[in-house]
């Protein structure tokens, strides 16, 4: 996978709240596993949105270690654009897993749950990762990755998923758009910054 540039200060970032949301194109999803946009903090992760033999599904450690995962259904279409996307609430103790703006998964943890919450701290961003055997790509690719560091609602998720998000909305963390030419991409999130000197 690529690793998303990043400051200390971002790799350090709490990010209690976030939404993880991306574009995904499968030639072949019976051959497709592994992450699409995950935080990995040494051996436990912050959040993972992926695809599992084309199915999506969310996941992430807890400050225990304890791996939190949920799945889709169904996998996602051959040879079509689908949006995926995922939240996590502290507000709410909510885990919402999204496929084009339809709540496809919503976990609820009680008020009194204990060891549920994603693990965080100072983590590195990644573009496409597969994390073993039996993971890899085949005929895959993403477009218009999005972190945010807060928990965005569903409707805000189906509303703008096909439209451009400004610089500087709230919360946006990155945006990776891809539409701006050569070997590079540019974060979208800060535009101008020189992406590979300037982090």
């Amino acid at each position: 996978g690529v690793h998303a540039p990043s400051t200390p200060g971002d790799e350090d970032q709490g990010q209690s709240d976030w939404t993880v949301e991306t574009w995904v194109y499968s030639g072949n999803t019976a051959d497709d596993s592994g992450s699409l946009v995950p935080k990995r903090m040494g051996g436990r992760v912050g959040f993972n949105l992926g695809l599992r033999n084309g199915v999506p599904f969310v996941s992430y450690h807890t400050s225990r270690g304890t791996l939190v995962e949920q799945a889709a259904a169904s996998p996602v279409p051959n040879a079509a654009w689908t949006h995926v996307a995922a939240t996590w609430s502290s507000a709410s103790r909510t885990l919402t897993l999204l496929v084009d703006g339809v709540a496809e998964f919503r976990r609820t943890f009680a008020f009194d749950a204990q060891d549920y919450a994603p693990a965080t701290g100072i983590g590195s961003y990644y573009l496409g990762r597969h994390n073993g055997a039996g993971e890899g790509f085949t005929a895959l690719y993403i477009d218009d990755v999005r972190i945010w560091t807060q928990a965005l609602t569903q409707q805000q998720i189906d509303r703008n998923r096909s439209r451009l998000v400004p610089a500087g909305s709230a919360g946006l963390f990155r945006h990776f758009r891809f539409d701006d030419g050569g070997m590079s991409i540019e974060d979208f999130a800060h535009p101008g910054w020189e992406n590979f000197t300037r982090y």
